[in-house]
């Protein structure tokens, strides 16, 4: 694998390529050059002209590679023609990077002159994390030995987080860094401290990082670049969905925010990453979410998860309910009559003492801490990938079958679009005679 970095010559892209030639040396890698030829100006009849470009890009490209050489690093030039976004993400899927550079301003001044747009069209597509660089001198002192690095990891429970922790143990291996790490959930209960520290030190070790909390705020970007800035964080690493147009323009994306607006570095880590990531060394499945429509098998698998689960798991057992599968009432009995309500509230209680049946009699005597929960939700497929999130589950267990008749129609294909959004390991336990 290679480290790649982009260069349009100007000082702050001579910055990112001094440090990626550090970290090249470090890695033991070979630096790409890449300079991306913008001919998009270029009419086709000009051909002396685009000569004269890349003459003059060539020779600039070899005084730069020069530079860099002396620094100690392997390195060796690329020259595209194109668009800038495009010849990176060539150089990286061609050559296998490992990490991109880029600095957060190119020729122009403005933070969205070439490289800055280019560096948020790369981070949307690429598989290699981007390391955005705004102020390079923090960093080679890092490398250089002179300090430890100082970085805040914004996590929530999504599979790009995990993209991001893996991250954090890479910069640990490189040289010395302190890390403190924030969660980024809209809506943070108690225990989410003690989860965080939990998810982030199964890869990194014990008291790797300090649990820091964001300021208010309903801008996630907004409020880890304000958290950054009070902690006086070095860089910034977050994991990325990699949102495109609709997505994007519905959803938002936090690591596009910080590349605008934080003072920081901004480590960018696509969540692709994590699909490629080995167990956490834990081994056994320590978060646990049962999801059960309370039929008889569904029951059943619910038990048999229970049975499996290894001393000291932490689970919780859901239904998702609402009004349209509570059983059946008369007809005459519509969502106006003002006793639709109370019967709606009365079954939920109902789906509560069901889920606290199945709990197993050696409940204590195995370490396990349950928890039940009746979600009200319209598709109860979206309802247990959300809860799976919320507790960063290491498995999703749910039987394949169930109800029977409308309840079937409407509940029957819950496990298959479960599997299809779940990016967590799901077990399905299959009805007896299936």
């Amino acid at each position: 694998m290679n480290i790649v970095c982009g260069t349009d010559f100007s000082p702050p892209a001579a910055e990112a390529a001094s440090l990626a030639a550090l970290i090249a040396r470090r890695l033991d890698r070979l630096l790409l050059l890449v300079h991306v030829l913008d001919t998009r100006g270029v009419m086709f009849n000009q051909a002396t002209v685009l000569e004269a470009l890349q003459r003059q890009a060539a020779e600039r490209l070899g005084d730069e590679v020069a530079r860099l050489r002396a620094l100690g690093a392997r390195v060796e030039p690329l020259v595209f023609e194109g668009w800038p976004d495009e010849g990176l993400l060539r150089a990286a899927e061609e050559r296998g990077a490992e990490l991109l550079l880029l600095s957060a301003t190119g020729a122009g001044a403005s933070p969205h002159s070439l490289l800055g747009s280019t560096a948020e069209r790369v981070s949307s597509s690429a598989d290699a994390p981007l390391l955005m660089v705004r102020d390079a001198g923090r960093l080679r002192q890092w490398l250089e030995g002179d300090r430890a690095l100082k970085v805040l990891c914004g996590v929530d429970a999504s599979l790009a987080s995990e993209a991001a922790i893996e991250w954090l143990r890479r910069l640990r291996l490189m040289a010395p860094c302190e890390l403190v790490a924030t969660g980024v959930d809209e809506a943070p209960d108690e225990g989410a401290h003690a989860r965080l520290r939990e998810r982030i030190e199964r890869r990194l070790g014990p008291d790797a990082v300090r649990v820091a909390d964001a300021p208010a705020g309903y801008d996630v970007a907004a409020r880890i670049a304000a958290l950054a800035a009070d902690e006086s964080a070095d860089l910034i690493v977050v994991g990325s969905h990699q949102r495109r147009g609709l997505d994007r323009a519905l959803h938002g994306s936090v690591s596009v925010g910080l590349m605008r607006t934080a003072s920081a570095n901004v480590l960018v880590a696509p969540a692709s990453i994590a699909d490629r990531l080995a167990p956490a060394p834990a081994g056994h499945a320590r978060r646990v979410l049962i999801a059960t429509d309370l039929s008889p098998h569904g029951r059943r698998a619910a038990r048999f998860a229970l049975a499996m689960l290894p001393q000291g798991a932490r689970v919780r057992i859901m239904t998702v309910v609402n009004q349209r599968t509570m059983p059946a009432a008369p007809l005459a009995v519509q969502a106006a009559d003002p006793g639709q309500q109370s019967r709606y509230a009365a079954w939920q209680e109902q789906c509560r003492a069901q889920l606290r049946a199945l709990l197993p009699a050696d409940l204590q005597a195995r370490g396990l801490s349950v928890e039940t929960d009746v979600v009200e939700g319209e598709d109860p497929a979206d309802a247990i990938v959300a809860a799976a999130d919320a507790i960063d589950a290491d498995l999703v267990c749910l039987g394949t079958a169930g109800r029977t008749g409308l309840a079937a129609s409407l509940l029957g294909s819950v496990a298959q679009r479960v599997l299809g959004r779940s990016r967590r390991p799901v077990m399905l336990v299959p009805e007896r005679g299936d």
